[in-house]
Protein backbone atom coordinates (compact mmCIF):
# COMPACT_ATOMS: atom_id res chain seq x y z
CA UNK A 1 0.00 0.00 0.00
CA UNK A 2 1.17 3.49 -0.70
CA UNK A 3 2.00 5.83 2.11
CA UNK A 4 1.41 9.67 2.85
CA UNK A 5 2.92 12.51 4.90
CA UNK A 6 0.28 14.22 4.72
CA UNK A 7 -3.76 13.39 3.55
CA UNK A 8 -6.17 16.27 2.59
CA UNK A 9 -9.73 16.18 1.60
CA UNK A 10 -11.26 18.75 -0.32
CA UNK A 11 -14.83 19.50 -0.62
CA UNK A 12 -14.15 21.42 -4.03
CA UNK A 13 -12.22 20.76 -7.01
CA UNK A 14 -10.51 23.65 -7.03
CA UNK A 15 -9.62 23.37 -3.42
CA UNK A 16 -8.27 19.45 -4.76
CA UNK A 17 -6.69 21.10 -7.96
CA UNK A 18 -4.81 23.75 -5.52
CA UNK A 19 -3.79 21.01 -3.55
CA UNK A 20 -1.93 18.97 -6.27
CA UNK A 21 -0.30 21.28 -7.96
CA UNK A 22 0.84 22.83 -5.12
CA UNK A 23 3.02 19.83 -3.89
CA UNK A 24 5.01 18.05 -6.32
CA UNK A 25 4.83 14.70 -4.97
CA UNK A 26 1.42 14.23 -4.30
CA UNK A 27 -1.50 11.89 -5.11
CA UNK A 28 -4.99 11.78 -5.98
CA UNK A 29 -6.58 9.00 -4.09
CA UNK A 30 -10.84 7.76 -5.16
CA UNK A 31 -11.37 3.76 -4.65
CA UNK A 32 -7.93 3.43 -3.83
CA UNK A 33 -7.81 -0.21 -5.52
CA UNK A 34 -5.14 1.22 -8.11
CA UNK A 35 -2.90 2.16 -5.19
CA UNK A 36 -3.67 -0.59 -3.01
CA UNK A 37 -0.50 -2.55 -4.67
CA UNK A 38 2.24 0.38 -5.03
CA UNK A 39 4.49 1.33 -2.30
CA UNK A 40 5.10 4.68 -3.64
CA UNK A 41 5.87 7.73 -0.79
CA UNK A 42 3.92 10.38 -1.00
CA UNK A 43 4.04 13.90 0.56
CA UNK A 44 0.58 14.58 0.30
CA UNK A 45 -2.37 12.02 -0.55
CA UNK A 46 -5.71 14.14 -1.85
CA UNK A 47 -8.90 11.98 -0.71
CA UNK A 48 -11.82 12.88 -3.35
CA UNK A 49 -14.88 11.29 -1.74
CA UNK A 50 -16.01 14.52 -0.05
CA UNK A 51 -16.51 16.01 -4.07
CA UNK A 52 -20.28 14.33 -4.73
CA UNK A 53 -18.63 12.56 -8.04
CA UNK A 54 -20.53 9.25 -7.31
CA UNK A 55 -23.21 9.35 -9.47
CA UNK A 56 -25.35 7.87 -12.44
CA UNK A 57 -27.30 10.89 -14.47
CA UNK A 58 -29.40 10.14 -17.79
CA UNK A 59 -29.81 13.11 -19.72
CA UNK A 60 -32.15 12.01 -22.64
CA UNK A 61 -29.19 11.29 -25.48
CA UNK A 62 -26.34 10.58 -22.88
CA UNK A 63 -25.05 9.08 -19.66
CA UNK A 64 -23.11 10.64 -17.02
CA UNK A 65 -21.12 9.27 -14.87
CA UNK A 66 -19.02 10.93 -11.96
CA UNK A 67 -15.60 10.00 -11.67
CA UNK A 68 -15.89 8.81 -8.42
CA UNK A 69 -18.73 6.00 -9.61
CA UNK A 70 -17.44 2.57 -8.50
CA UNK A 71 -18.29 -0.27 -11.32
CA UNK A 72 -20.33 -2.32 -9.75
CA UNK A 73 -22.53 0.67 -9.44
CA UNK A 74 -22.41 1.13 -13.30
CA UNK A 75 -22.84 -2.38 -13.93
CA UNK A 76 -25.94 -2.36 -11.72
CA UNK A 77 -27.53 0.56 -14.00
CA UNK A 78 -30.42 -0.50 -16.02
CA UNK A 79 -29.13 1.56 -19.16
CA UNK A 80 -25.79 -0.61 -18.72
CA UNK A 81 -27.58 -3.86 -18.56
CA UNK A 82 -29.61 -3.45 -21.83
CA UNK A 83 -27.34 -1.44 -24.08
CA UNK A 84 -25.60 -2.98 -26.56
CA UNK A 85 -25.99 -6.30 -25.06
CA UNK A 86 -24.98 -5.58 -22.10
CA UNK A 87 -21.66 -5.50 -22.95
CA UNK A 88 -20.51 -2.98 -20.27
CA UNK A 89 -22.63 -4.59 -17.12
CA UNK A 90 -20.98 -8.43 -18.91
CA UNK A 91 -18.05 -6.99 -18.63
CA UNK A 92 -18.01 -5.64 -14.79
CA UNK A 93 -19.74 -9.08 -13.58
CA UNK A 94 -16.21 -10.93 -15.39
CA UNK A 95 -14.43 -9.57 -12.74
CA UNK A 96 -14.15 -11.99 -10.14
CA UNK A 97 -13.09 -9.47 -7.08
CA UNK A 98 -16.05 -8.35 -5.37
CA UNK A 99 -13.63 -5.85 -3.46
CA UNK A 100 -12.05 -4.37 -7.24
CA UNK A 101 -15.78 -4.06 -8.52
CA UNK A 102 -17.09 -2.63 -5.42
CA UNK A 103 -14.19 0.37 -4.57
CA UNK A 104 -12.37 0.69 -8.67
CA UNK A 105 -13.85 4.14 -9.63
CA UNK A 106 -14.57 4.70 -13.27
CA UNK A 107 -12.56 7.63 -13.02
CA UNK A 108 -9.44 5.69 -11.80
CA UNK A 109 -9.95 3.17 -14.19
CA UNK A 110 -9.76 5.93 -17.26
CA UNK A 111 -6.91 7.93 -15.14
CA UNK A 112 -4.66 5.11 -15.24
CA UNK A 113 -5.06 4.00 -18.79
CA UNK A 114 -3.74 0.65 -17.91
CA UNK A 115 -3.67 -1.34 -21.20
CA UNK A 116 -5.05 -4.49 -20.05
CA UNK A 117 -8.30 -2.72 -18.38
CA UNK A 118 -10.86 -4.11 -20.82
CA UNK A 119 -13.74 -1.79 -20.00
CA UNK A 120 -10.97 1.15 -22.06
CA UNK A 121 -11.47 -0.69 -25.31
CA UNK A 122 -15.18 -1.45 -24.84
CA UNK A 123 -15.76 2.01 -24.20
CA UNK A 124 -13.51 3.31 -27.28
CA UNK A 125 -16.03 1.48 -29.28
CA UNK A 126 -18.35 3.86 -28.36
CA UNK A 127 -19.02 7.70 -28.48
CA UNK A 128 -17.40 8.62 -24.53
CA UNK A 129 -16.15 11.57 -23.66
CA UNK A 130 -14.42 12.13 -20.71
CA UNK A 131 -14.45 15.99 -18.54
CA UNK A 132 -11.29 17.43 -16.93
CA UNK A 133 -10.96 19.93 -14.10
CA UNK A 134 -9.49 22.84 -15.87
CA UNK A 135 -9.47 21.50 -19.47
CA UNK A 136 -12.73 20.80 -20.49
CA UNK A 137 -14.34 18.10 -22.08
CA UNK A 138 -12.60 15.84 -24.75
CA UNK A 139 -13.11 12.77 -26.30
CA UNK A 140 -12.13 9.57 -24.45
CA UNK A 141 -9.48 8.40 -27.52
CA UNK A 142 -7.96 12.32 -27.33
CA UNK A 143 -7.57 11.84 -23.47
CA UNK A 144 -5.70 8.22 -23.71
CA UNK A 145 -3.52 9.23 -26.99
CA UNK A 146 -2.19 12.75 -24.36
CA UNK A 147 0.79 12.63 -22.03
CA UNK A 148 -0.44 12.54 -18.66
CA UNK A 149 -1.35 16.03 -17.93
CA UNK A 150 -2.05 15.81 -13.92
CA UNK A 151 -5.86 16.73 -14.34
CA UNK A 152 -8.56 14.83 -12.67
CA UNK A 153 -11.07 13.38 -14.88
CA UNK A 154 -14.93 14.92 -13.05
CA UNK A 155 -17.21 12.82 -15.36
CA UNK A 156 -17.60 10.21 -17.96
CA UNK A 157 -19.88 11.10 -20.53
CA UNK A 158 -21.61 8.22 -22.68
CA UNK A 159 -24.08 9.48 -25.98
CA UNK A 160 -26.99 6.96 -26.07
CA UNK A 161 -26.31 5.71 -29.72
CA UNK A 162 -27.92 2.51 -31.17
CA UNK A 163 -26.33 -0.09 -31.61
CA UNK A 164 -26.87 -3.40 -33.26
CA UNK A 165 -26.83 -6.41 -30.78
Amino acid sequence: MFSSDYTVAPRTLEEVYSAYKSVASSVLVAGGKGLSHHTDHYDLAIDLSNLGLNYIRDRGDEILIGAMTPLDAIGMYPFFRSFGGGVVSRYIYTLTDDELRKNATIGGVLACKMPFSVLIPILLCLTVDVELHDKGRMSLNDYLCCPPMGELITCVSIAKERLCT
